[in-house]
């Protein structure tokens, strides 16, 4: 019952006979999405994520890490400058008033 659904639902989205309905169904894991991505010409990669071993994600993860806390020294390090400098600025400022 459901198949004769999917390929009703195949010939009113496409202009495939009941027949090549059927056999797109088949070829295509009884996917009724995919079929029509084909017929409308849309690319239906499926990729999978490449498999890393344990010591492959412990790596990654430490050097993700290891940036992280690279990327927020480097903004506390540029924020004490500007704020350094702001500083000086508003010294020199007072001792022109002065």
């Amino acid at each position: 019952m459901a198949m004769e659904e999917d390929i009703d639902f195949i010939m009113r989205q496409t202009n495939y006979t009941r027949e090549i309905s059927c056999q797109k169904l088949l070829e295509h894991d009884h996917n009724k999405l995919v079929v029509i991505k084909e017929f409308m010409g849309i690319p239906f990669s499926q990729k999978e994520p490449p498999k890393k071993s344990i010591q492959q994600e412990i790596y990654s993860q430490i050097r993700k890490k290891m940036d992280i806390t690279d990327f927020y020294k480097k903004q506390n390090q540029k924020l004490e400058k500007e704020l350094q400098e702001n500083n000086q600025i508003l010294y020199n400022e007072n001792q022109k008033d002065i």
